[in-house]
């Protein structure tokens, strides 16, 4: 008996001998799940490289152009009017006059700017200094929304990932000289402070509902959203926070709004109420709305979404389904509903879509998060739970190569500061009043007396078409405007390659008018809507005569 255990270990000795040196000959990796394993760790270093890659390059070209003096969005030309008239001490919400009006915004992003300016001596570069500071905040608060919702510190880089990645889709917008990029900012802070469990609610929601106002001081969409929030407050049971966030937004607002309508005599009202819900809906915008700007470059950040609810219901993951819901109620509606008007307005442009992107940004990266962490039982459904990491991984891949744009067509080229250069030397040589509709800025770099942006005339022009009361109250102040330029008082106009102010400067009138883009290169946007200088017109007595 003995001798036959002897035996059996023996054997046993052997047997795991032998299974030690066929495991030492076998390469780790070669079983399929080991195999599965790297291409999933393989496709998440891709993703968290195309993430890196997205942010980096959106740095790169707002650095280039930070410096660029000139405009490379021809409405920055009127927020760069607005900051010189703080730093001259005067108001910005008058009445309208050749000399000036008032843009149709709130005037927290100015009075910032001209903070900077007075310490760099360089508007436009404060202006996009500003912006890129508020742009670097939006994907700190997008990964801090990220990991408040409990996702990983990888999703969470995909998701700024992605917001960076839509720059292009959102008219290249992040760094230049307007208030969108500040305004998200703030509004995006507001945000993490009113959904964060830090103690005490009293104090977060009191620094909540100043961020949300400050928000609104940029811009006025923050009003709309801000009652979700609250909302969202209300329905977490969370009463102190939403109370303090309300009485702190409300008694801000409410001391601003009063404020700023006393010491204008009314005008801040019709220039940031007034006058902007005047401005009529293009409801076909509307109405098309998803189809025009979201599927066609968001596809993927839609479909994986649908494939994380079905996951949720699958697994009867009420939290998860219930936490999902609150998102999307309580911050993707708003975002989108922001989007959605601020768009379809007329005249408006791809800088709407900012919210509803970063909306989008962190509802893709949640929804692969969620995708990519389920474990489906029992264990034959392996392969399947590779796939779950496997293809939504691909399919954000996809996605940020559906949202590649070229860099180099943003970065002031040699030719573009060649042609502002030259235009400033044109301007310094001319003689009289100069009228510059689209680009006044241009007077202020040589020392000359600046006037009106021709966009803010015509935001009151038509919201006098739609609005009776804005007619009476406007007409006199834009008839004395338009004679004005028809006056002759102006001796040289530098025209866009629009034919706005074509009844005034023409050769019947006196002008004589001769190209300025024949022989070189001329000073041209490289956003929004294009625009140039395309004629000089000048005045003289005998061609008058």
């Amino acid at each position: 008996m003995v001798a036959i255990v002897i035996k059996l270990l023996a054997i046993q000795r052997i047997l795991k001998l032998t299974v030690m040196q066929r495991e030492q000959q076998t390469p780790p990796n070669s079983s399929p799940k080991s195999t599965a394993l790297t291409i999933v760790g393989m496709t998440k270093l891709i993703l968290l490289a195309l993430s890196c890659i997205a942010t980096s390059t959106y740095l790169y070209v707002a650095l280039s152009r930070i410096s660029f003096p000139f405009a490379v969005e021809w409405v920055e030309a009127s927020t760069f009017i607005q900051v010189v008239q703080i730093l001259k001490g005067k108001p910005i919400y008058t009445y309208p006059s050749f000399d000036f009006i008032p843009t149709i915004y709130t005037p927290f992003y100015y009075y910032i700017v001209a903070l900077f300016a007075k310490f760099t001596q360089q508007i436009m570069f404060s202006m996009r200094f500003v912006s890129l500071l508020a742009s670097i905040t939006i994907f700190v608060m997008i990964y801090k929304i990220c990991r408040q919702r409990g996702m990983s510190h990888e999703s969470s880089f995909v998701a700024v990932g992605l917001f960076a990645a839509s720059y292009g889709v959102v008219g290249y917008w992040f760094d230049i000289g307007r208030v969108d990029t500040l305004f998200l900012a703030f509004l995006l802070v507001g945000y993490v402070l009113a959904i964060t469990q830090a103690k005490p609610d009293s104090l977060y929601g009191m620094l909540a509902g100043l961020t949300l106002f400050l928000s609104f001081a940029t811009k006025q969409p923050a009003l709309g959203v801000t009652p979700f929030i609250v909302g969202y407050l209300v329905v977490q049971k969370r009463w102190l926070k939403a109370l303090w966030l309300s009485c702190s937004f409300l008694v801000a607002w409410t001391g601003f709004v009063f404020f700023m309508n006393i010491t204008s005599d009314g005008w801040f009202w019709i220039y940031t109420f007034s006058i902007p819900s005047a401005h009529p809906i293009l409801w076909e915008t509307l109405f098309n709305f998803w189809t025009l700007y979201i599927l066609p470059k968001f596809s993927l950040l839609l479909i994986i979404p649908i494939f994380s609810i079905l996951i949720l219901f699958l697994q009867r993951d009420m939290d998860g389904i219930s936490n999902l819901l609150l998102f999307l109620l309580f911050f993707f509606l708003p975002m989108t509903l922001v989007s959605m008007v601020t768009i379809s307005k007329q005249w408006g442009y791809l800088n709407g879509l900012l919210p509803i992107v970063a909306a989008l940004a962190i509802n893709g990266a949640e929804s692969y998060d969620n995708i990519i962490s389920t474990t489906l039982r029992p264990t034959r459904y392996r392969i399947v739970n590779h796939l779950l990491s496997i293809i939504p991984t691909m399919a954000l891949m996809l996605q940020f190569l559906n949202l590649s744009y070229n860099m180099q067509n943003q970065i002031p080229s040699k030719t573009s500061w060649e042609a502002g250069y030259r235009t400033l030397a044109t301007l310094q040589t001319l003689e009289g009043r100069i009228f510059i509709p689209t680009s006044p800025y241009l007077l202020y770099m040589i020392n000359e007396q600046t006037h009106f942006h021709a966009s803010s005339l015509g935001d009151i022009e038509l919201a006098m078409k739609r609005s009776p009361t804005l007619k009476d109250m406007m007409e006199g102040y834009v008839a004395n405007i338009r004679s004005y330029i028809s006056s002759r008082n102006i001796k040289v106009a530098i025209l866009p390659e629009a034919k706005w102010f074509d009844y005034a400067f023409n050769a019947e009138r006196g002008y004589h008018c001769e190209s300025l883009s024949s022989e070189y290169r001329a000073l041209t946007t490289l956003t929004g809507a294009v625009s140039y200088q395309d004629r000089i017109c000048y005045y003289t007595e005998d061609s008058a005569k």
